[in-house]
């Protein structure tokens, strides 16, 4: 399972609650500001628009549950995501009093954000599934290794609980791959000094396909740490933009206002330094993701 299919998941399942959530309190709030006297900065949409927003927002949501579990009708789920989501943006528009600011203002919101980010990960998951067929259609890459010993394939540190892979030896694999010009399947030729039995060429292939499997699971776990800290950092900014707008008394600038305007500026920035760290991440993945498949060729010198 891939790392963009997992995040579906997760963003199905939070922005189901969250649209659910932003359905009653916005239109709880709007019938609490016709009944009272109350004064609030921010301009609210309609109830037929609260409805429309948070419906498309439910909508997404419960599309990103599906495509989880059935990615292989994933095609035309996403084009009906991306359609509503293109629909919500003049809906909130028409929908929303006041000046043409305002009515702007009305679409950063939770549910549309979050909505955002669900339908560019499962654009994603296509592009992932495009490009690493891509990788398999393409020629293989030939790398030639020279072993003195056997011995040398394998970390003579490390003796258990199972056999290691020689540090030497991953990073000759990765430079390699880190410096092509682009990705391709890998094929290595091990030129050794004397014939070896089948048992230990499965041994040795057994060792580099775990070696890199261990890689992978590590680059997904540190994305999924990556993603997870995007999706808390987006939220954040959003609750504290909006409170900063919407509750700061007018010209003040408190102590407490300017800590809560400029902590809502550093998770915005913090969202793009991670988004740059997660790309470099999921390079590293997909060459761990080649070098797993790799083809190892034996050869008696």
């Amino acid at each position: 399972m891939s790392i963009y299919q997992k995040n579906l998941r997760r963003l199905g399942f939070i922005l189901t609650g969250v649209a659910v959530l932003d359905l009653i309190l916005e239109l709880a709030l709007y019938r609490y500001l016709l009944a009272s006297s109350a004064t609030f900065k921010k301009q609210i949409l309609s109830p037929l628009g609260i409805c429309l927003k948070d419906g498309i927002g439910l909508a997404i949501g419960l599309s990103a549950w599906f495509i989880y579990y059935h990615k292989d009708q994933a095609g035309w789920i996403i084009k009906v995501e991306i359609l509503l989501f293109l629909a919500a943006f003049p809906a909130i528009l028409i929908s929303a009093n006041g000046k043409a600011s305002s009515r702007i203002d009305c679409l950063i919101n939770a549910t549309m954000i979050l909505s955002a980010m669900a339908v560019y990960t499962a654009l994603q998951l296509k592009r992932s599934d495009r490009n690493w067929q891509r990788v398999c259609n393409a020629k293989a890459s030939m790398l030639d290794l020279k072993l003195p010993g056997f011995n040398q394939w394998f970390n003579s540190i490390e003796i258990g609980p199972k056999l290691e892979l020689n540090q030497e030896i991953s990073s000759v694999v990765d430079r390699f791959l880190e410096t092509s010009k682009e990705a391709r399947p890998l094929e290595i030729t091990i030129h050794c000094p004397r014939e070896s039995s089948e048992a230990l060429r499965n041994t040795m292939q057994e060792v580099f396909q775990m070696h890199y499997e261990d890689e992978e699971r590590s680059i997904n776990s540190y994305l999924e740490k990556r993603y997870i800290r995007v999706m808390a950092l987006v939220i954040i900014s959003i609750i504290l933009v909006s409170v900063w707008i919407n509750f700061a008394p007018s010209g003040d600038e408190g102590v407490t206002w300017t800590i809560l305007s400029n902590f809502a500026a550093f998770s915005l920035w913090q969202i793009g330094g991670t988004y740059f760290e997660r790309s470099d991440g999921y390079g590293k993945l997909l060459r761990a993701q080649i070098a797993k498949q790799a083809k190892l060729h034996f050869w008696a010198d």
